[in-house]
């Protein structure tokens, strides 16, 4: 039987520390060596996650900005991009200058990911900047107006503030037709949350039936633990929560295994790898 296991990073395959444990990278690299499939699927961009994979050789590209893009680490280039229709970008930059949101806008060619941003107002959009301005393969460009930002590709839009903050653009955004949306709570700070935009074409969900049908695959097999892991899940034959997710995403899984620093991801593989 041809299976593919998908597993999100943040909270399930990354221990506390937002690393790959050594047990972990080690028995991932055995079960590759001996066919297994496997990748991940993330809001991240391929410039956070590239260092947390090296050493490892990862056989399928990876699902990023929650789907929105397919990333092969190996060649360094996006495989498939699901953008934003121009209609939706207006509108949501159109809702930003109405209500004086700040988000950033992603935008990728075949090896390079720019994000475009007007200048951030509130703290937690400088930090996101500063964190991530010196990363390989992502440039941030400083733009005067949204209406720079319109003409351009935009793949996934992404937004980091305070709860209020967050739920209040969430629900001025949410009644665009084509675009899905993602809000959660980060891993470590209470009060601090995301917002995620991207395609109705795209998604973590709509991206593993891609990988499925191209790989043509028998069984589909997804991890995760927050709520925009629930779309991932649910297309997934078998899916597995780990004990410290949110618990709308224990309702969906098939099993509820161990917490993201137990290695339980990488257990439940060599398990089921071994019926």
């Amino acid at each position: 039987m041809k299976n593919i296991y998908i597993s999100d990073l943040d909270g399930t395959l990354l221990n506390k520390k937002s690393k790959l444990s050594d047990f972990t990278k080690e028995q991932l690299n055995l079960l590759i060596e001996n066919g297994l499939l496997f990748t991940i699927s993330t809001a991240r961009t391929p410039a956070t996650i590239t260092p947390l994979f090296e050493g490892i050789k990862l056989n399928l590209p990876i699902c990023c900005m929650n789907g929105a893009c397919l990333y092969d680490i190996e060649k360094h280039e996006y495989k498939k991009t699901w953008n934003i229709s121009k209609n939706s970008i207006k509108k949501i930059t159109d809702i930003f200058k109405e209500n004086n949101l700040h988000g950033f806008f992603f935008n990728s060619d075949k090896h390079d990911l720019y994000t475009l941003y007007t200048k951030p107002t509130n703290q937690y959009s400088i930090m996101f900047y500063e964190e991530r301005k010196f990363l390989k393969d992502k440039h941030f460009t400083l733009v005067d107006s949204y209406e720079q930002i319109i003409n351009k590709d935009i793949c996934y839009v992404a937004a980091i503030n305070e709860k209020e903050y967050i739920e209040n653009m969430y629900n001025l955004l949410k009644d665009i037709s084509d675009i899905k949306i993602s809000h959660y709570k980060d891993h470590e700070k209470e009060n601090l949350y995301f917002l995620e935009a991207y395609s109705i074409d795209a998604g973590k969900g709509a991206m593993l039936n891609y990988l499925a049908n191209f790989l043509n695959v028998d069984k589909k097999i997804a991890f995760g633990d927050n709520l925009n892991d629930i779309e991932l899940l649910s297309c997934a034959d078998l899916s597995f929560a780990v004990s410290n997710a949110h618990i709308a995403v224990k309702d969906v899984a098939t099993e509820i295994i161990g917490s993201n620093n137990e290695d339980s991801v990488i257990k439940k593989i060599i398990q089921l790898e071994s019926i």
